[in-house]
């Protein structure tokens, strides 16, 4: 239910499309026995070559590494996806570039991307997992069952009992203290010490 594939993961110099020469077409018959005589096949190119993909004799092939879509009849490949929401519509997210998320990501969803991941909303019980920056904008509230790593920086703008691993944060975004613990994880936020001195009232002697 959740792993849709979705993104469909291409290396530059792979074929994507390859043209099929058309097969002479031969002569048929009806039900009454009756000859049809066949028409000249037509070599017509259904898709054409869009963005990052170039034609050749044996067909189409990228030449950037990317996710492989289909634009108005042209194959195209781009460097980084872009979508709205992560949710039941596109499933699990696993791209080999940077991953561009405008709205939110949904309960149990996993989003791994070897670039950067750009969340636009919030983030809830879902593993974000960037192999460069992961950039939160919104924040992230996971009840204690969500997951973020970035391999660089990570610059979360809220989190709420979230765990976040591997990653150096942002504190000049950040809104909460982030511990380091065998890597930066999230912990609860703790109040600086401060040198409380003890005030002992003074007793006051009854008044005769």
């Amino acid at each position: 239910m959740k792993d849709l594939h979705f993104i469909q993961n291409r290396k530059a110099g792979d074929l994507l499309a390859r043209i099929v020469p058309a097969v002479p077409s031969e002569d048929g018959y009806n039900v009454f026995g009756e000859v049809i005589e066949a028409e000249e096949p037509v070599q017509e190119i259904l898709l054409e070559a869009g963005e990052g993909v170039r034609a050749d004799e044996d067909g189409l092939t990228a030449e950037i590494d990317g996710n492989v879509l289909i634009i108005d009849g042209a194959v195209c490949v781009e460097p980084s996806v872009n979508v709205k929401n992560v949710d039941y519509s596109t499933g699990n997210i696993e791209f080999d570039g940077s991953v561009c998320i405008e709205g939110t990501v949904a309960d149990g969803f996993t989003v791994k991307a070897e670039g950067e991941i750009l969340v636009g909303k919030t983030v809830g019980r879902g593993r974000l997992s960037a192999g460069r920056n992961l950039v939160l904008q919104a924040g992230v509230v996971g009840d204690g069952e969500g997951h973020c790593e970035a391999a660089a920086v990570c610059t979360p703008n809220s989190l709420k009992t979230q765990n976040l691993r591997r990653g150096r944060p942002d504190c000049n975004r950040s809104r909460t203290s982030l511990r380091k613990r065998s890597g930066w994880k999230h912990g609860a936020r703790r109040r600086p010490r401060r040198n409380r001195r003890r005030h002992h009232r003074s007793r006051r002697k009854p008044y005769l």
